[in-house]
């Protein structure tokens, strides 16, 4: 949604959040998987592999907790 680009983002605000809004209406058959990542109401398939890595997620989280003090789980 335009962070690494800020004011320079290739997309216009709306089409920024169209996609949450898709998802969130479950309308359409494609709008009501579980998971996944999508990029303007399609399916993004350029994701690094650790996404679904869940001890990289639990290193993620451990870490988190030990720099804030908080736990997220």
């Amino acid at each position: 949604m335009g962070f690494a680009n800020g004011p320079y983002a290739p997309d216009g605000l709306r089409a920024g959040y169209m996609t949450q809004v898709w998802l969130s209406e479950g309308r359409e058959l494609a709008s009501r998987g579980f998971g996944g990542f999508f990029f303007h109401r399609e399916p993004e398939v350029d994701v690094h592999p650790a996404v679904g890595d869940s001890r990289a997620q639990d290193t993620l989280l451990d870490a988190y907790a030990q720099r804030t003090e908080a736990t997220l789980r």
